[in-house]
Order: C-alpha cells, then structure tokens, then sequence
C-alpha cells in the first residue's frame, strides 16, 4: 500500500487570508511581482521572494513530483519555521513569514492505492494473448530502460552541481580551490579594478584580493564572497531540478561575472563556463 501526499500553501494571515494554493508541476512563487501567484507588496518584498517548486526526475517528463522544494530569491531577509533556511525540502506544518504574510505547508489529500485479490478464472484464449503481449512489452521495455539507466550512469554529472556539494560541505576542501582563484592574474583593466563601486558583481572578490592576510576585514569579506558563491550554486542545482536551465544560465553567468580570472587559474571559472557551454549548444 503506497501512499500519494498533496500539499498546498495556505495563507495565514495578511490580505490574502484563507487563499489556498495546491503544488503541483509548476513553480508556486510569493512576492511583489504580478504573476506571483501569492501576492504580497509589503516595503522589502521583492518579485518571486519565495519559490516552492517539485522535483521532478528529469528522465521522465510523464513523473511525479517525488516532493517539493522551497528556495527564497538572493540578498532578501528570511522568516520561516526552518531555522530560517534559504532552501530545502517542504513538509507538513512548515510556515513562512513574508512581511505581514504567513504561509503554511498543509496537507490536501493522501491518495492510497491499494491492490485487492479477486478470485481467478481460466483466461480465454483472448486474455491469453493480451497477457502475452504485455508481458513482451513489459521485458523489452525493462531492457531499453537497464540500458537507459547504464548509459546516465556513465554520463558526466554537470561540474557546477560538483563544486556546490563542495561549497554546501562546508568542511574546507573549497578553501584551497578559492584561494587559487584570488591568486590567478585578475582580468580586469587598472582603471576598472581601482573604480570599483559596490553594485558590481567582481567588488566583493576584488576588494578580497586587496585585503591583509588576517585581517578582520578579509575574514568578514571571505565569508560574504563565499556565502554569496554558495547562495548562487545552490539556486543552480535547485532550478536543475526543476529544468529551468534558462534560470540555471543566469545562476552561472553570474558566478563568472563575479570571478574575473581565466579559467586556466579556476577551477570554479572553468567549470561553469563549460557547462554555460554546454546549456548553449543544448539550446542552440
């Protein structure tokens, strides 16, 4: 007996009060924005502040969500049930807090499927047939799906979803792999490196590279440039999951904007750029 559970969001408090919205195939956002599906224009919220999302398997574009995941757009402040989490996994009861807005995670069926015996007859020579044939179907259709299966096996995973596991480890094997970025030859002119200005994207790894080796200012900046880094792999695997690889593109052209070295001195720069590589000629 398996069970098969459906979630909605529901609002709790705020101008949408009593609103339910079931989760199904397609992304359900929360924000400022006009095609939100929850609409919440408090000073602070921005445009798809909050996505929950299902995880699909890409291989089957007939499967079912196995679950569903939340991730809140980057640099916004986050109020929720879960430790405050910028992403994971959603469950029943979980609430979260966008401005004067509060959702929670409810349960809206639990389909179970259950398979009853009856009693058996001799077949006639029809069903024999139709027995049969679904059983021929059946083997080949094993077979092509084992080979299916050898054949993922073997395919590269995209470097990206690599260096976020590392990044997501937190257990310092990163650490060298950055530093060997904030050592490599920058690839910006002198008049673009001194005029730095905070809204661009290289500012934080610039100012890193400039600052004393113990300094307070250069541990507080590494944790802002690393957390920033993760913040954007992250979001990557998780629109991977979802197969917006047009929103995984962004993910990765920003990580290469905000780390101006070659990627012959990156392995971060390196691996982003090609799998930006191969989502183009994926499109092309």
């Amino acid at each position: 007996m398996a069970k098969n559970v459906r979630y909605s969001l529901k609002v709790l408090t705020g101008p949408n009060s009593n609103l339910t919205v079931p989760l199904g195939l397609a992304p359900v956002t929360v924000g400022s924005g006009r095609q939100d599906a929850v609409r919440v224009s408090d000073h602070g919220i921005l445009p798809e502040h909050l996505k929950v999302f299902p995880n699909l398997d890409e291989t089957d574009p007939d499967s079912e969500p196995e679950g569903w995941g939340f991730a809140y757009v980057s640099g916004v402040q986050i109020s929720n049930s879960v430790n405050n989490a910028r992403f994971g996994t959603i469950d029943e009861g979980m609430t979260f807090d966008i401005g004067e807005t509060r959702l929670e995670v409810i349960v809206t069926s639990r389909d179970t499927m259950m398979s009853n015996m009856g009693t058996v007859s001799k077949p006639s020579g029809t069903v024999t047939a139709v027995i049969l044939g679904l059983f021929m179907v059946l083997t080949f259709g094993y077979v092509g799906w084992f080979y299916y299966q050898q054949s993922q096996v073997t395919k590269p995973r995209p470097g990206y979803i690599e260096i976020a596991q590392l990044l997501r480890a937190a257990d310092g094997r990163i650490e060298p792999v950055i530093d060997k970025c904030l050592s490599a030859p920058i690839n910006l002119s002198e008049d673009e490196e001194v005029h730095q200005v905070a809204t661009d994207p290289s500012y934080t790894f610039v100012l890193l590279r400039e600052a004393l080796d113990g300094s307070s200012q250069q541990s507080e900046l590494r944790q802002t440039f690393v957390r920033d880094l993760n913040d954007r792999f992250q979001r990557a695997v998780l629109l991977h999951t979802t197969r917006n690889f047009e929103g995984v593109r962004k993910e990765l052209q920003s990580v290469v904007d905000r780390i101006p070295v070659s990627p012959d001195n990156c392995v971060i720069v390196r691996a982003v750029l090609s799998d930006l590589d191969r989502l183009n000629r994926r499109d092309g």
